[in-house]
């Protein structure tokens, strides 16, 4: 009985003869393409169990890097990076000059709690907070991108690139909350004229409502937040990129972060390097 090399059962592994209906070790049905089946029953035959798929290499490998697909997720990774280091220098300076942009100036005396607003510096700071809000919005779609654009070679993607988008949604919510919340406060100055700010000029109301919306989705924001960052070490996972990892457990820490931007640019231009000079991997499926 001749046995072809290149014929393996699937459920067994036992090499398959080449004119063979059914496997001779277990008794799967054998297709025109050498792979065995289960019975019209959807049973392989009396006194033989059915195992999972045999793979005859061995355990089967990941699935190759994607090539084109690969480039293109990472020079967007490359980019989020880029705009990552922008929106934390932007932090930093904020944060340096938050003593010098002091808007608010809060005195109290018998007749009450007296508000005033400093306005160029009140602009500044909504300035500084709008562009680090863009530059983090981009950031985000750019990796939500680059994980669409993996998750159909690589399903360990497919959660990341939703958690992203729930990221975003959670700064947009927050930024329209306390664009809300600036408004309420202002017409309260506005109604106390200079003055003692009293209740009677605040919507207590709609500054809770407000303030909920902005617990809730700062909690949704840091869910997806945490979920692009498991995206990006699994970036690391694979291309093999340290820097990848370090860089997404760095992210974790406001300030830091920056740095962590920095790691994942360079492993983003790494990982471009190695997968436009080698050819992806011979699988065996």
């Amino acid at each position: 009985m001749n046995v072809s090399a290149s014929r393996f059962c699937t459920y067994c592994g036992a090499p398959l003869p080449e004119s063979a209906g059914f496997c001779p070790r277990c008794g799967g049905a054998v297709s025109p393409a050498g792979t065995a089946t289960p019975g019209p029953a959807g049973a392989p035959a009396a006194g033989f169990a059915l195992p999972s798929p045999y793979y005859p290499y061995g355990q089967a490998p990941a699935a190759p890097p994607a090539g084109p697909a690969d480039r293109s997720a990472l020079s967007r990774v490359k980019l989020a990076a880029l705009l990552g280091l922008v929106a934390g220098a932007l932090s930093l300076v904020e944060l340096a000059a938050t003593p010098a942009l002091r808007f608010l100036s809060v005195s109290t005396t018998a007749g009450g709690t007296s508000v005033s607003v400093n306005e160029s510096a009140f602009l500044l700071a909504v300035l500084f907070g709008s562009l680090g809000v863009a530059f983090t919005l981009v950031e985000l779609w750019l990796y939500r991108r680059a994980f669409q654009t993996l998750a159909p070679f690589d399903y360990n993607f497919s959660t990341p690139a939703s958690l992203a988008l729930a990221a975003a949604i959670g700064i947009v919510l927050i930024s329209l909350a306390a664009a809300g919340l600036v408004a309420l406060f202002v017409q309260a100055f506005n109604c106390a004229a200079g003055g003692p700010l009293t209740t009677a000029c605040l919507n207590v109301g709609g500054i809770l409502g407000l303030a909920v919306v902005v617990l809730i989705a700062a909690i949704v924001a840091l869910i997806g937040y945490i979920g692009v960052l498991i995206g990006i070490w699994r970036l690391g996972v694979r291309f093999n990129e340290g820097m990848f990892k370090i860089g997404a457990v760095l992210l974790l820490f406001p300030v830091v972060g920056i740095v962590g931007s920095l790691l994942i640019l360079l492993g983003a231009r790494a990982a471009l390097a190695s997968v436009g000079s080698a050819p992806p991997p011979t699988v065996f499926r």
